[in-house]
């Protein structure tokens, strides 16, 4: 491949992905779909802490599962990852859940919060 044959020029938009609404245009979320978005958020942040435990662990020796082990460790800890998230998890999901909301009644007023003022 030589440089001339690559296309220069804008990219075709027919070929890209369009947004969801929900994601281009700015919205409200119900309390319960914050409450819901909070709490992934906070399965997703276990995720990669059990991940990171679990990253060190060998999957060689006699009573191991070899080199898939770790295809299904990643989903087990997926799966407790949800578990803990939806039975209070680490208190993360409430401290989204509000900021969530603390930005939407902003974005009510025309406000936007400022950085030297902390959402809670």
């Amino acid at each position: 491949m030589t440089m001339d044959s690559i296309p220069t020029g804008p990219l075709p938009t027919t070929s890209l992905p369009t947004l969801s609404p929900a994601l281009t245009a700015p919205s409200h979320m119900a309390p319960q779909n914050a409450h819901k978005a909070a709490q992934e958020f906070e399965a997703v942040f276990i995720n990669q802490l059990l991940e990171s435990m679990s990253a060190g662990l060998s999957t060689e020796g006699e009573f191991t599962g070899g080199p898939s082990e770790g295809v299904y460790r990643s989903l087990m800890n997926e799966q407790i990852a949800k578990s803990i998230a939806q039975r209070g998890g680490l208190g993360l999901a409430d401290s989204v859940y509000h900021t969530i909301l603390k930005l939407q009644e902003g974005s009510d007023h025309g406000q936007q919060p400022s950085a030297s003022q902390p959402a809670r």
